[in-house]
């Protein structure tokens, strides 16, 4: 008897330490001398997606910060931003790489771009191609080469990050 209630009592614990899952189990036990030993747990635990492009580059909520956007060059999140979800009423909004907050490494930031040279020449190609992220640019006075990150929140806004680094 003993051996079952252990054994539904390590059950628990081990299902208790789960925290990021959704899980359940039912766990019965019988023992010789006709007991049973039952243990039912469910832990769920919501609001755990996440989502494999962060466009990390940032596209969740939050302030987007200076190694977010190394992180997102390094791992090609940013140059495979996907512009064709735009929707027709996107909100275009700009903001100076001088002014993202965290520790500016701007060795870090240098190594990070010239390993993905051809991939952002291809982000910047597809920013060019796009008739509202270019005429929003050229209203500030930018071109599509002075993009150095994007951070997309749904279908309808988009902050492009301006590399003005002299």
């Amino acid at each position: 008897m003993k051996r079952g209630i252990i054994l539904g009592t390590t059950t628990a614990l081990i299902l208790s330490s789960f925290g990021t899952a959704t899980l359940a189990q039912s766990t019965s036990t019988d023992v010789d001398a006709g007991v049973t030993t039952g243990v039912d747990a469910t832990v769920d635990q919501t609001g755990t997606d996440m989502a494999a492009n962060t466009n990390a580059n940032a596209n969740a909520g939050g302030e987007l910060n200076f190694g977010q956007i190394i992180s997102g060059l390094r791992t090609g999140e940013i140059a495979n931003t996907d512009f064709s979800t735009l929707g027709e009423d996107v909100t275009i909004e700009t903001v100076l790489l001088s002014e993202i907050a965290g520790d500016k490494d701007p060795q870090a930031l240098e190594n990070a771009l010239e390993a993905e040279a051809d991939a952002m020449r291809n982000f910047h190609d597809q920013i060019a191609e796009n008739a509202k992220l270019s005429a929003e640019l050229a209203e500030e006075n930018f071109s599509p080469d002075d993009v150095i990150a994007v951070r997309m929140q749904g279908n309808n806004k988009v902050t492009l990050v301006i590399d003005d680094r002299s």
